[in-house]
């Protein structure tokens, strides 16, 4: 089934329950000078959640009226449904700041505060959280495969300690969609991570000092400081190779962390898979950190992890990019999380029935315009099966 979204109207429905009234609306963000949409703006109020997807757009439902949406580097919009109702577009303005208000620091002294803060204000004892998980596939920048994810997880720990030798999770799978489009060739099976490997990576937050030289640059917002970071020459081999964090002065927290690396896997070997074989040929990491202001600790509020190989099958490469897109939709609650699915099997294998009146309302990550070409390119060929397969569950 496909989703249909209007175009960029504001329509603001109604919906009648036996507490009161849902009310949900759907815009676009954009910046206000560029025009260019802003991804992974937060709109927010005391009970609900969401952000913007790649196309700046999102869908957002609560019973209060009021809403928050924010940027960092942008200014923060207090606003209601009312009010955005009116709207056909939302405009964000990016922050101005005079030159003589940014000082540059030697960045150490404040990266060992931090490091050390990261034992106080996240959360080291268990924990369940709500999640919503967007995995999606591309072959030669072409959408080949999507599965989107809504469902609880458990955690032993945000962060490993001395007590704890491993970080354990177990996930809970509420609602499943996925389909992927591949042609009837001789072509491998991709596999997606395990929930266990993508969180363990969305947890990287930590690196040793000695290994990096750490600079800090201008930051486009007076509440945060940030500083970049590069290897040093004298440990080639350390991951990852340069990124940024953007800290909060006063939480001397980390609300940032984005890291790439390119350099690594150039010399890496390929690995063989039947007649195939494959190469990781770059990874890109970032994790935004929300505060739970009751529990005075940070989670992650939204996370994105890319992972770019290619494979070389009788010859012919071809190349891939793998995307993972993970939004906390409400943090340390307390929902019973029952595993229904292993922590170290390949999450496209995973199987659950397609629930119509779940993803025909549900308010994370909207179908962003690719999305929706892909979609309706499946429901024209799905009766071509002699030259395409079809794998899904809608």
């Amino acid at each position: 089934m496909l989703i249909k979204y209007s175009k960029i109207v504001i329509v603001l429905f109604i919906i009648n329950t036996a507490k009161g009234q849902t009310l949900k609306t759907k815009n676009t963000i954009v910046d206000s000078k560029t025009k260019i949409p802003l991804e992974y703006a937060n709109i927010s109020n005391k009970t609900d959640n969401t952000i913007t997807n790649k196309d700046g757009q999102f869908i957002f439902l609560s019973k209060e009226k009021d809403i928050n949406i924010s940027h960092i580097g942008y200014e923060t919009l207090h606003t209601t449904f009312e009010e955005i109702e009116k709207k056909d577009t939302i405009f964000m303005t990016a922050n101005t700041i005079a030159l003589d208000e940014v000082k540059i620091n030697n960045p150490t002294t404040l990266l060992n505060e931090v490091y050390k803060n990261v034992w106080k204000i996240y959360p080291l004892e268990p924990y369940n959280e709500d999640l919503f998980l967007r995995c999606l596939l591309k072959k030669e920048d072409k959408i080949v495969r999507v599965q989107d994810i809504s469902g609880k997880i458990w955690r032993n720990t945000f962060y490993p300690k001395k007590s704890i030798d491993e970080i354990k999770y177990g996930l809970e799978i509420l609602n499943l969609r996925k389909v992927e489009l591949s042609e009837r060739k001789k072509i491998p099976y991709i596999q997606f991570p395990s929930y266990k490997t993508l969180f363990l990576w969305f947890s990287t937050i930590i690196l040793k000092p000695k290994e990096y030289v750490f600079t800090e640059v201008p930051s486009n917002d007076l509440q945060y400081r940030k500083i970049e970071f590069v290897k040093n020459d004298e440990n080639k081999d350390c991951l990852p190779e340069k990124g940024y964090y953007l800290i909060d002065k006063n939480e001397k927290a980390i609300k940032e962390v984005a890291y790439e690396i390119v350099e690594y896997y150039k010399n890496s070997p390929y690995s063989r898979g039947g007649s195939s074989k494959l190469k990781t040929t770059g990874l890109t990491l970032f994790i935004m950190f929300n505060k739970d202001i009751k529990k005075n600790k940070y989670y992650i509020g939204n996370a994105y992890l890319k992972n770019s190989f290619e494979i070389v099958t009788d010859q012919v490469k071809s190349n891939y990019e793998a995307t993972y897109d993970l939004v906390t939709t409400n943090s340390f609650t307390n929902k019973i999380v029952k595993k229904n699915f292993p922590e170290n099997k390949d999450l496209f294998k995973a199987n659950f029935s397609y629930s119509e009146e779940f993803w025909s309302s549900q308010n994370q990550l909207p179908l962003t315009n690719e999305l929706k070409q892909f979609l309706k390119s499946v429901v024209e060929k799905k009766n071509k099966t002699k030259e395409y397969e079809i794998i899904g569950n809608f």
